[in-house]
């Protein structure tokens, strides 16, 4: 856990899910600022604000200065609300972590080696993949033919479909394979010892 590691950095555009990503070898403010007009470039459109989290690496006088430069609308995410980035979310493990997955990468080869991969997938995923990779919103949901509502559902316990109710009687049943079913009877039979063998055997001579 110790030490730096490669950062993506990813934005996407709510209106188009046009999707650009750019790996930093730190999570440093003037690397995130160097990697957004980078991709500012090379939007088809223009960009004509950005919506950041909390961290410091975006909360910083340099990137407000950088957004009044170039004339760009600043926004964040309000604290302690994470879905408030939802957009963004969906897209890092549908995109980010299905080609790169969950491990983590350090040093400056690997920074390249992962900014050509992001170079080589930009236009796969955004000009050939729309229709997989859409981010979808939930608008609302009900339920239906459900007695318990979230409310009261803790006073009922566990309501998860594929819980499963602790038995309150006593096991009658086997969970393995008798090694002795066949053979049982003759164990039984046997175990009948006859009296004589408790008796004290006469001393030999």
């Amino acid at each position: 856990m110790a030490g730096s590691h490669v950062h993506s950095l990813v934005l996407t555009d709510i209106a188009t899910e046009w999707t650009e990503a750019v790996g930093m070898i730190v999570r440093e403010q003037t690397l995130v600022i160097e990697s957004v007009e980078d991709v500012r470039r090379r939007l088809p459109f223009g960009m004509r604000g950005l919506d950041v989290d909390n961290g410091s690496a975006f909360i910083n006088e340099a990137l407000v200065a950088y957004s009044r430069d170039k004339k760009l609308e600043l926004t964040r995410c309000r604290a302690y609300k994470k879905n408030d980035q939802a957009w963004i979310e969906q897209k890092n493990g549908a995109v980010v972590r299905r080609m790169v997955g969950y491990g983590w990468l350090e040093g400056s080869a690997a920074t390249t080696v992962l900014n050509q991969l992001f170079a080589a997938a930009r236009f796969y995923v955004n000009y050939f993949q729309p229709s997989f990779q859409p981010s979808f919103k939930l608008l609302s949901k009900s339920r239906d033919g459900a007695k318990a509502s979230l409310s009261t559902a803790w006073r009922d316990g566990e309501v998860r479909p594929t819980h499963r109710k602790r038995a309150t009687g006593p096991r009658t049943w086997r969970t393995r394979t008798d090694p002795f079913e066949k053979v049982w009877p003759l164990v039984s039979a046997s175990a009948i010892i006859p009296k004589s063998a408790f008796e004290k055997s006469p001393p030999r001579n």
